[in-house]
């Protein structure tokens, strides 16, 4: 896309800039096309939108290494400025690259010294920002106490069964947290706020356990640092944190749909338990977070169990077949360049260029009067004539052996 330059005139930290160059307008087609197949079909199942959003924020993140990209002839053929010219008997020269001068090369370094600094102390705010969470995080962990309730562990083996975890995760039980909470990417555990074990029933708490297990079967808790690392070094990208909160929406609409598959509950009232939670999760980790406690999310995630889809895993394989074709796709990188010319075309320009470099034979008799003149010969030493010296009235000798005669000259 013409950022050649950045590399020549500005090194390493010009090839950073080009990088993120690159992510921003590579990954934003793609952020636009989803969104809008998101809202030409509202009742899109919840786990293809939030896979969809998934691969977008992959597609940012790997745009910005140092892949390969794929050639798309998608920009206009060039012209063959000086052969057309040249074939109409026209003198029309193609203009030449203007370099940057001397005085103005300091100040684009300078300018993009002070954007690549910029860039790196946001994404030092964003990094902070999730130790800060993790340190949060395994605070919260260390000071939840075991539940031991029989019914409810029964109602979480049975759930991970049904989900089909080869681990049970830990139930542990905090006064900290308002709504449950899934953790631990190497040892899970379920968090469950005191107040909502000693008011729900149990029902509600199989619903509450099940959306959590849908976390760890479904992998949220892996998958979810590729829109929170996208998000952390595109920061200042409107359409990175719009896919961001876009997919965290997606991913607990999914564990809904998939909570009501595992526990068989109606939709009505798994609402009220969403109304009674709310969604308001502590703040953990980019993998743990969940949607914001905004009453928009609210309303969308009850709009969704309006149209819930609760199908088995082995009727979804077309839609995942599907999405990996569009994964591929979407990650590959690609590079917009000039299309070729047609085969009658470039052999036209050939041929023409060809006559132009083989040379005209010209007749004697142009050559010699097409040649300049010839320079004046030098005269003979024969030929040039010799100057005779005038004679004196007297020679030198006479002068000194005369001296009168001398006198009287």
């Amino acid at each position: 896309m013409g950022t050649e330059w950045l590399m020549t005139d500005f090194g390493w930290w010009g090839s950073a800039l080009e990088c993120l160059w690159r992510a921003s307008w590579q990954g934003a087609p793609w952020a636009a096309l989803v969104w809008a197949l998101t809202r030409a079909v509202p009742r899109m199942p919840s786990a293809l939108r939030a896979g969809l959003w998934w691969l977008v924020s992959l597609k940012f993140v790997l745009s910005l290494g140092t892949l390969s990209p794929v050639p798309l002839p998608l920009l206009p053929m060039p012209v063959q400025a000086g052969v057309e010219s040249m074939g109409q008997g026209a003198s029309m020269a193609a203009p030449l690259p203007v370099a940057p001068s001397r005085d103005a090369l300091p100040w684009r370094q300078v300018g993009a010294a002070v954007l690549l600094v910029a860039w790196g102390l946001g994404v030092v705010w964003q990094l902070k920002g999730h130790v800060r969470a993790w340190n949060a995080m395994r605070r919260l962990r260390l000071r939840a106490v075991p539940l031991r309730q029989p019914d409810i562990e029964k109602a979480l083996r049975e759930l991970s069964s049904a989900a089909g975890l080869r681990r049970v995760p830990c139930l542990l039980m905090s006064e900290e947290v308002t709504s449950p909470l899934a953790m631990g990417m190497l040892s899970p555990v379920v968090v469950l706020p005191a107040q909502g074990v000693r008011c729900l029933d149990l029902e509600a708490l199989r619903m509450a356990l099940a959306h959590e297990l849908a976390h760890f079967q479904r992998r949220d808790l892996w998958l979810g640092w590729v829109p929170a690392l996208a998000e952390s070094v595109l920061f200042f990208h409107p359409l990175v944190r719009k896919t961001a909160r876009e997919y965290a929406l997606a991913r607990e609409e999914a564990c809904d749909a998939e909570a009501l598959r595992l526990t068989g509950a109606a939709p009505g009232d798994y609402g009220q338990l969403l109304l009674a939670f709310g969604v308001t999760r502590t703040q953990g980790t980019a993998a743990a977070l969940g949607a914001s406690a905004h009453i928009h999310t609210l309303h969308r995630r009850l709009s969704m169990l309006e149209h819930v889809d609760v199908s088995a895993p082995r009727r979804r394989t077309s839609l995942r077949a599907a999405l990996l074709l569009l994964g591929l796709a979407v990650l590959l990188p690609f590079q917009l360049v000039a299309r070729e010319q047609p085969e009658s075309q470039r052999a036209r320009s050939d041929s023409a260029a060809q006559e132009l470099a083989t040379p005209v034979a010209v007749a004697p008799e142009v050559t010699a009067a097409m040649a300049p003149p010839a320079p004046p010969a030098a005269p003979s030493p024969e030929t040039v004539p010799v100057p005779v010296p005038p004679k004196l009235p007297w020679t030198p000798d006479e002068a000194l052996w005369a001296p009168e005669r001398a006198d009287r000259c």
